[in-house]
């Protein structure tokens, strides 16, 4: 806003007293003005200061989540890293017991050939027992000895 131009126009040299009088209101006057800038300016200020103290906090929050995002953001990538070295850890661990235990190459042969032995038992166990339910003894005559 601008400050209303007050010009003071000088009284006649003649009367000291109404001279006096013309200062006094001039002086009024120009007092009421620049109060009212002092106040204007005061009341900018506070308004400005206050402004200015709640952009500051808004800044000093932020600052306090970007650290917390950032401790939660590190902490998320060093447990990823570490969950990552666990996997390869265990998958090293799985291929080393894989190659410990590998059946040799004639295993498929050995275990065919138990398997057709374990057959060929059980059908002649078979066998047997069919053979001795089946057969039948022919009669014996009795023949009585005297003694």
């Amino acid at each position: 806003m601008a400050i209303p131009n007050t010009t003071v126009t000088p009284a006649p040299a003649s009367d000291p007293a109404s001279t006096s009088a013309t200062q006094q209101q001039a002086i009024a006057t120009a007092t009421a003005n620049a109060q009212a800038s002092v106040d204007r300016y005061t009341l900018s200020f506070t308004s400005l200061q206050g402004q200015k103290d709640n952009l500051q906090k808004t800044m000093d929050l932020l600052t306090s989540a970007k650290g917390l995002y950032s401790g939660v953001s590190d902490d998320l990538h060093y447990s990823v890293d570490q969950f990552t070295e666990q996997i390869g850890d265990l998958q090293n661990e799985i291929n080393i017991t894989n190659r410990k235990t590998a059946a040799p190459t004639w295993w498929p042969w050995l275990d065919m050939f138990l398997n057709v032995m374990l057959v060929l038992v059980l059908l002649y166990a078979i066998y047997v027992l069919v053979s001795k339910l089946m057969y039948v003894r022919p009669a014996l005559p009795q023949f009585q000895y005297p003694y």
